[in-house]
């Protein structure tokens, strides 16, 4: 959930509050669909997760693994770059 996908899907079945918040309910998480992923793809997202925890604010690197991150959980999803493009462009609204 932790992802640009994460906060996309959960916009679109949250309800929305004042300045951008959502409401993170238990009625609405579980309508966020959550792929499992191999154990490959499990152990990098734990590795990412790990050291994007271990960074410090602002590094550079910290781009970087975000990035890998979001292009992961992309492909868990099966994301078309269309979708993609939708997701990243709500992610930076």
């Amino acid at each position: 959930l932790q992802s640009k996908v994460g906060w996309y899907a959960l916009n679109s079945v949250a309800v929305s509050r004042m300045q951008g918040f959502i409401e993170a309910k238990p009625m609405y998480v579980e309508k966020v669909p959550i792929p499992t992923p191999s154990a490959d793809v499990q152990a990098r997202i734990a590795q990412i997760a790990k050291e994007l925890s271990s960074e410090n604010p602002g590094a550079g690197d910290a781009n970087h693994l975000e990035a890998e991150l979001d292009s992961l959980v992309f492909d868990l999803y099966g994301l078309t770059n269309e979708e993609r493009r939708l997701v990243e462009e709500a992610a930076n609204v």
